[in-house]
């Protein structure tokens, strides 16, 4: 694969001089990778209601990287100089042993298990070009647990926890700077050492038999160590350069509630209240300083939906999300802001295998400053008519919306700041389409279209 890069950046040397920085080059890159893994269990009952597990994992991967770039010995002319500071060869290995060892019970209101791992990892990075080799060998243990309660056929409890380890990726570890974006370049790491992660999850369910309402809560929690993160580190003249390391601290926590209300026992109308939260903490370097960056999320949902008899559909969707970023280097980045979010979809099924839909979403954004809150609704609608002898055949004309104020707009919590992002899309068009669908026999379901896409 070949791309160009031609940027001009211009450096502000004094009040009155100006330094100008050309790129003008071609890059090729040839990327190879293959991978082979194999795994082995063997279960034996060891007493009555209790299976002890063997279990053996080997995996083997070998990635390649060459990346050539090329200037040009004279303006305009061909890409023939060969710029060896910015062109490698480099191969990675990566072996991985895992071993584990569980003891499974099985009783009639429980079950548990309980083992351990023992993961042996070897990552060896080659330069090619610079005749460097980096080896690294690491071993993670790790104890297995799970145990599951069943107060009743309808009310159940499972909590568990497992480790997992993570590698690098090709790009994080090869050493050629990246130049793309002259004011932002990055750099790999062939000395990062793989990342692992200890997960907690918790979950419990009921449901009422009699109303057919349900309950369910849920925890998720993730502590990392050897975590790859970004140092970055930004240059008197406004350059920012940034390498991937490992630092330990890294912490996930999500938790959620879902509550569900039918109106009936048929369930073709109920409510649903989903409640979200999370917290996220993730460790840097800004500047050679350490840097945490958290951020809390909180989050409420309020769903509804009633169907009647396959001829009349609606579904509704509310959501209102609150953010708040804070970034120990940087606290004058420091924001909180929300995000609403509504969502109103229907059908009905007309006369003469007719089906009228729609969907409609609102979005709007507050407390992230002037020039980037945002607010606009999405409507789309179409109209299919059913035909041939066995309905087989689906006329359909869709306007695509219809009031022609489509965005894409995002937010994104980095190491040391906040990204905005605004993303031109194809508004407000027409489409008529038509859709024959070989293996229908007919029935009342063949009356209803494909569903529209956002």
């Amino acid at each position: 694969m070949s791309t160009f890069n031609e940027a001009y950046t211009r450096f502000r040397v004094n009040d009155t001089q100006y330094r100008l920085d050309t790129i003008d080059q071609k890059v090729q890159s040839e990327n190879l990778a293959r991978s082979f893994g194999v795994r082995l269990s063997y279960t034996e009952p060891v007493f009555r209601d209790r299976y002890l597990e063997v279990n053996y994992g080997y995996n083997n991967a070998f990635n390649s990287s060459d990346r050539y770039t090329w200037d040009r010995s004279k303006p305009g002319g061909e890409y023939d100089l060969l710029n060896d500071s910015l062109t490698n060869h480099f191969n990675n290995f990566n072996t991985q042993h895992q071993v584990g060892l569980n003891l499974r019970t099985e009783k009639l209101k429980y079950n548990y298990t309980l083992g351990f791992n023992v993961q042996r990892n070897q990552l060896e990075s080659r330069n090619l070009t610079k005749g460097e080799n980096v080896e690294q060998l690491t071993t993670n243990f790790s104890p297995t647990a799970q145990f599951a309660y069943n107060f009743s056929q309808n009310k159940h409890f499972k909590i568990s926890y497992r480790g997992n380890t993570q590698q690098p990726s090709l790009e994080q570890l090869q050493p050629v700077p990246d130049l793309s974006n002259r004011l932002m370049i990055r750099l790999g790491n062939p000395n990062l050492k793989p990342a692992f992660q200890n997960m907690v999850n918790l979950t419990f369910n009921t449901v009422n038999r009699e109303n057919y309402r349900t309950f369910m809560v849920g925890m998720t929690g993730m502590l990392h160590l050897n975590r790859i993160v970004n140092s970055s580190v930004l240059r008197e003249d406004g350059v920012q350069v940034t390498q991937p390391v490992n630092m330990n601290g890294g912490l996930n926590l999500n938790a959620y509630s879902v509550i569900g209300l039918p109106l009936d026992k048929s369930q073709k109308a109920a409510f649903n209240f989903t409640t979200e939260a999370g917290f996220r903490r993730d460790p840097s370097m800004v500047n050679n300083a350490k840097n945490q960056t958290s951020n809390l999320t909180l989050g409420q949902v309020v769903n509804f939906h009633l169907n009647v008899k396959e001829t009349f559909f609606m579904g509704t969707e509310a959501r209102v999300t609150f953010n708040n970023a804070r970034f120990s280097a940087n606290p004058q980045n420091n924001a909180k802001y929300f995000n609403y979010d509504l969502n109103l979809d229907g059908s009905v099924n007309l006369p003469w295998d007719m089906t009228l839909m729609a969907q409609t979403h609102f979005t709007a954004t507050t407390g992230r400053g002037e020039g980037f809150d945002q607010q606009f609704t999405r409507i789309n609608a179409s109209l299919s008519k059913t035909f041939l002898p066995r309905r087989q055949g689906i006329m359909r004309f869709m306007v695509y919306d219809l009031l022609n104020q489509n965005l894409s707009v995002s937010r994104t919590v980095a190491d040391n700041y906040i990204e905005d992002t605004r993303n031109m899309m194809l508004r407000r068009y027409c489409m008529l389409s038509f859709t024959w669908i070989f293996n229908r026999f007919g029935g009342q379901n063949a009356m209803s279209p494909p569903p529209l896409i956002r």
